[in-house]
């Protein structure tokens, strides 16, 4: 467990692959992972990437609340991947709502996973989903 610390290391990535063989022993012992406070964000990219592996559907919200911790926001590509590994059917509505999130760079790698599963039909929606980020943000003039 504490070589997915040294993520993305290679030796990190083979113990990930190991404690996914074992979803059973390793799933409540990387699910307490996420739930510790402090976490170096190289340990909680390996707890996720390996929670990918699993593909535990319980594990979404976990990763979904790293999303929104600033430390992560440099570093949200191993989170979303492990979000599309374990729910590739659901992935892309999720996708869709992390279009407005406060990071650019989440946004960004949120962007990049989107382009292979937007059809033409879908443009029209990521508009919608543009447009009304925009008008939220924007700010209000002063009278």
């Amino acid at each position: 467990m504490d070589l997915l610390g040294l993520w993305p290391a290679s030796e990190a990535k083979q113990a990930s692959i190991r404690l996914a063989s074992v979803p059973t022993v390793s799933y409540p012992l990387l699910e307490r992972k996420m739930l510790e406070p402090n976490q170096d964000w190289r340990m909680i990219a390996g707890v996720a990437a390996t929670l990918g592996k699993i593909r535990e559907l319980k594990s979404i919200e976990l990763i979904r609340a790293k999303l929104e911790d600033k430390k992560m926001y440099q570093h949200s590509v191993d989170l979303l991947d492990a979000l599309v590994r374990i729910d590739p059917v659901g992935a892309k509505p999720r996708l869709f709502t992390l279009l407005l999130h406060p990071a650019s760079a989440v946004v960004a790698e949120v962007e990049k996973l989107l382009q292979p599963r937007v059809a033409p039909g879908d443009l029209d929606a990521l508009r919608d989903v543009y447009d009304a980020g925009a008008r939220r943000r924007a700010p209000q003039p002063c009278v």
